[in-house]
C-alpha cells in the first residue's frame, strides 16, 4: 500500500512516524507500506501510477492510498487498512459498523477541512494554488477561481 500525505502538516506526520515505527519494531522495517509526501524535496509526481493518479490537489484534502491491487482509498479506510497492515486493526474495527463508520469519517471530513489552517497556518485552497504557481502549472480549482473573478 502506498500512503500519500502531508508531510508538513504536524498530524500527518505523527500519524505516518507512528506507522513507520511499528513497522521498524514489529516487522523489521519491511517495506510494508510505502509513504510519499506531497511535500516531497524531489516533487510529487501526480502522474506516477503508483500514486493512483491521486492530484496533489486531493492528497491535500484528504488522506489517500493505493493497494497494491489498484484500489483507491481516502478518509478513514486508509487508516483502517494501514493498521490492520501492522498489526493493530483492534484500533477502527468499530468503524466497520455502519454507524460508527459513518460518524468516523464525518468527524474526519470536519478535521480534514479545517487541518491546514491549524497545522499549515493556511487553507488547503491557499496552498494548492501556491503548489502549482510554484511549478508553473495549471491547477483546476485555481483557474475556476480565476475566471469567477473574472
Amino acid at each position: 500500500m502506498n500512503i500519500i500525505f502531508d508531510s508538513k502538516c504536524s498530524v500527518c506526520q505523527f500519524e505516518v512516524d507512528y506507522l513507520k515505527s511499528r513497522i521498524d519494531k514489529h516487522f523489521g522495517g519491511k517495506n510494508m507500506i510505502r509513504f510519499t509526501d506531497l511535500e516531497a524535496e524531489d516533487g510529487y509526481d501526480e502522474s506516477d501510477p503508483a500514486n493512483g493518479r491521486v492530484t496533489y490537489e486531493m492528497g491535500m484534502k484528504s488522506f489517500h492510498a493505493v493497494k497494491s491491487n489498484g484500489e483507491l482509498l481516502h478518509g478513514v479506510p486508509v487508516f483502517r487498512e494501514a493498521y490492520e497492515i501492522v498489526d493493530q486493526a483492534w484500533m477502527f474495527e468499530a468503524t466497520k459498523n455502519p454507524i460508527v463508520g459513518k460518524l468516523a469519517s464525518m468527524g474526519y471530513d470536519f478535521f480534514a477541512r479545517i487541518r491546514t489552517p491549524l497545522t499549515r497556518g493556511s487553507p488547503v485552497e491557499d496552498l494548492i494554488e501556491k503548489h502549482y504557481q510554484l511549478r508553473n502549472t495549471t491547477c483546476v480549482p485555481c483557474q475556476s477561481k480565476t475566471n469567477a473573478q473574472q
